[in-house]
């Protein structure tokens, strides 16, 4: 398995599970730990500009669907 293919693969499971929770994976559930830690690191790449363009654009899309979900202050 190619890491492109691996990419891939934990890009749909985070994107499967932001569409059915309707929230970011925990750090601090175990059975989540790793979508978070697979999240976390794709930020940082991309803020430092080294996620590849296509990867990039795939990305921003999963960040689309967790911003439509994004906790808003109540007493705003």
């Amino acid at each position: 398995m190619t890491q492109s293919e691996r990419w891939q693969m934990q890009y749909e499971q985070v994107m499967v599970f932001i569409s059915t929770n309707h929230r970011r994976p925990s750090k601090y559930y175990a059975e989540e730990r790793l979508l978070w830690h697979w999240l976390r690191r794709n930020i940082k790449l991309m803020s430092k500009v080294d996620l590849p363009i296509e990867r990039k654009e795939k990305f921003k899309a999963l960040m689309a669907l967790d911003g439509k979900y994004r906790r808003v202050n109540q007493f705003k």
